[in-house]
């Protein structure tokens, strides 16, 4: 990725995140064994950390991701991406088939304590794509709960909304430069 690229995408991770909350209504509850921190990055911004807590059990083993891993802490996607009030979470794995890894996002959805779906969205780098009320540069969409993204790298940015009524992420499509 070249160096302008990369600037770019810090810059418009950076934005996002000044232009909107966290969190969609910025008082969900994280009442799951997960914990995490927020970070500040000079190359993408703001980010979390995010680890368990010894006695509570998370399934991520199906990504690559051990117990011990998520002790320790790793990178993760918060949000409330259901709307329900309560933290959900996203980490980035890999599935391994035959001798290749693909990259994959497993995202957990919390009402309370307990995982209420879990999802596997493929490929890597996703990222908040915090609630809004406008319209992105590029007709992203305005959205009441939290979603993830992909940013394009002047190809498309991908984004993913929860929908309630098919118990999955939709995936949407935007050309992330004037053609």
């Amino acid at each position: 990725m070249s160096r302008g690229k990369f600037i770019g995408i810090a810059l418009i991770i950076n934005l996002l995140f000044l232009a909107g909350p966290v969190h969609s209504n910025g008082a969900a509850r994280n009442e799951s064994p997960i914990h995490f921190d927020t970070k500040q990055s000079n190359f993408i911004g703001q980010f979390h950390i995010c680890w368990r807590n010894e006695d509570g059990k998370v399934p991520l083993t199906d990504i690559g991701i051990s117990d011990a891993d998520l002790i320790r802490g790793l990178r993760c996607v918060v949000g409330d991406f259901d709307g329900n009030g309560y933290v959900d979470f996203g980490f980035q794995g890999r599935t391994q088939s035959n001798t290749k890894a693909f990259p994959e996002f497993k995202v957990l959805l919390y009402f309370k304590d307990k995982i209420i779906l879990t999802e596997i969205i493929e490929g890597s780098d996703l990222f908040l794509y915090p609630a809004t009320d406008r319209e992105g540069e590029f007709g992203e969409p305005v959205t009441k709960t939290d979603g993830l993204v992909i940013w394009g790298e002047g190809g498309n940015t991908i984004v993913y909304l929860f929908n309630p009524k098919s118990g999955k992420f939709e995936r949407w499509e935007y050309p992330s430069e004037y053609h």
